[in-house]
């Protein structure tokens, strides 16, 4: 009776890349698409209690590139990111809807999102 070297040894090739996802893994395929790619991946996760349950997503978020490239995926990584929305729906919706294309807001503009309008009260009438 032969012996077993390990569990990974008799897997089939696919079982064998997933049982290499971890976090390093995945940061060094993120790092390939750019920065805010990478900084979207480390946030999914080192953000969730069971990182293997992130890895689907991390992996689905770097899938993106093969469909809009890797500088839109940047993109819309750091449209994410300046929003505080760092997930696969999110950043799936930015590309979609073309988003990662529009001019980034700058941080500096300070100019609200809601349009100035006369029906609009400021927080003075509510105190």
């Amino acid at each position: 009776m032969g012996s077993y070297n390990t569990i990974k040894d008799h897997l089939s090739s696919a079982h064998k890349a997933y049982s290499e996802w971890n976090l390093d893994f995945f940061k060094q395929k993120a790092a390939k698409h750019g920065q805010n790619v990478l900084e979207v991946i480390t946030q999914l996760i080192t953000g969730v209690d069971y990182p293997e349950t992130a890895y689907k997503r991390a992996n689905g978020v770097i899938q993106f590139s093969r469909a809009y490239g890797s500088q839109r995926l940047d993109n819309a990584c750091q449209l994410a990111l300046y929003v505080g929305t760092c997930s696969y729906k999110r950043i799936g919706n930015i590309l979609k809807n073309n988003q990662d294309k529009l001019p980034f807001p700058e941080e500096e503009n300070n100019i609200p999102h809601i349009p100035v309008h006369g029906n609009l009260r400021g927080a003075s009438v509510y105190k």
